[in-house]
């Protein structure tokens, strides 16, 4: 197994609970916190937040601004579509909208004219429900014609609208639910292969009832100018077989050749699993699963295959925020015989641990080239209020390491 090596970690003054990298500007990144006051027990509980914004160089980190909101943060994602927005997640069902400004405009502030942060357009109020979260949400792909946000709530419902017509909301309610009762919708993503004209637009849940489920979002476009305008679900698949608990992590990867959906899961069950998805009244398919030995809340794709359809065989690295044992990056493979594999190839824990629990992760790719050495991540500790800055160890350098240093008997290891 590769090796880490702790570069910086810094105290905030809230729990963090979510992390986005700009595409565009990849020295700078978001961080959302969430602060809970009261238990979840308690009859009235109140939750605040902010949305913080560091630079990142050559391992540095420099804090840049704090925005503090009167609402906690549960997701933040950068728009495909115009990559200087970030939509964010809040716990009261809300879902608002801001901007990061180009370089060519940055004064003295690295950000904006005025701030690091501008608060751009309306927030889009997605459910009035009192006491209701979103709890994640995700963008089509940028090669997609629209730019569409599908958002997961507390109370299992999801909901879609179209960027250009907010007001356009479609929801469907309570689609993760335990013997009818409503559950938590943890994870949304779209599925990645752009569909064709006419076709449906599938997008995949997952919740705290263990089950995973495919929606197909249909528009009719010559009604209206927005894309959820007359959005409707004309399929709805669930599939509780594959996962022994909540699903909260899900990262499409491809549509094969024999028109399989190729998907990365993580569970509370601790495990990560390859699945295909096939016929639509047929169950997901397990290819491939690894117990990661603590639930994987997050999954982010690092790197992918320049052609996933290789007959010789494809890989795709993975970072894991897998909760009270830290990060893992995985290698997630298909050999020539279609056979698919998992391996863990580094992870990453706090030294300094007392109580953590790593709900967000992310990373910054190198200037120089996309190998794993070359990336810088990031790491939270929610409950201790840690950021960890990190890499992985150059496999050279540790075996120089080796030979310089050589471990002698009776030296502790």
């Amino acid at each position: 197994m590769l090796q880490t090596k702790l570069l910086e970690s810094i105290t905030l003054e809230r729990q963090p609970s979510c992390i986005a990298f700009s595409p565009v500007q990849p020295d700078i990144f978001i961080v959302g916190t969430y602060e809970l006051y009261g238990s979840e027990s308690d009859e009235k509980t109140t939750r605040d937040g902010s949305l913080i914004v560091f630079r990142l160089q050559r391992g540095i980190l420099q804090h840049v601004q704090t925005l503090s909101l009167p609402f906690a943060i549960l997701d933040v994602r950068f728009s495909p579509h115009n990559p200087h927005l970030f939509a964010f997640a809040t716990s009261i069902g809300i879902v608002g909208m801001c901007a990061l400004a180009s370089e060519s405009s940055q004064s003295t502030d690295p950000l904006s004219r005025q701030s690091p942060i501008t608060i751009s357009g309306e927030a889009v109020v997605v459910t009035t429900e009192e006491e209701v979260s979103i709890t994640s949400l995700d963008f089509t792909p940028s090669d997609w014609e629209a730019s569409v946000i599908a958002v997961t709530m507390s109370n299992g419902s999801i909901a879609v609208w179209d960027t250009a017509t907010p007001d356009k909301i479609s929801t469907l309610p309570a689609v993760h639910n335990l013997m009818n009762n409503p559950t938590q919708a943890w994870t949304v993503a779209w599925f990645t292969q752009k569909p064709k004209p006419g076709l449906s637009h599938f997008l995949y849940t997952g919740g705290d009832d263990s089950a995973l489920c495919r929606h197909a979002v249909n528009d009719v476009p010559d009604v209206g100018k927005g894309f959820c305008t007359t959005a409707s679900y004309t399929e709805f698949r669930r599939d509780v077989k594959a996962h022994d608990a909540g699903v909260t992590a899900i990262v499409p990867l491809w549509k094969d050749k024999k028109k399989r959906e190729v998907l990365l899961t993580g569970s509370y069950d601790e495990f990560v699993r390859v699945l295909y998805i096939t016929a639509p009244t047929k169950s997901a398919r397990i290819e491939a699963s690894r117990r990661l030995y603590d639930g994987v809340w997050q999954l982010k794709l690092l790197k992918r295959p320049s052609n996933p359809d290789d007959p010789a065989g494809i890989s795709f690295l993975v970072l894991a925020s897998c909760m009270r044992v830290g990060c893992k990056i995985l290698k997630v493979h298909r050999n020539s015989e279609d056979e698919w594999g998992i391996e863990v190839l580094a992870e990453f824990v706090d030294p300094g641990r007392v109580r953590a629990l790593s709900y967000a992760s992310g990373f910054q790719v190198g200037s120089s080239s996309p190998d794993l050495q070359d990336m810088t991540f990031v790491s939270t500790s929610f409950y201790e209020k840690k950021l960890c800055i990190w890499k992985v160890e150059d496999e050279e350098a540790e075996e120089r390491g080796r030979r310089e240093y050589p471990i002698l008997v009776g030296d502790s290891v």
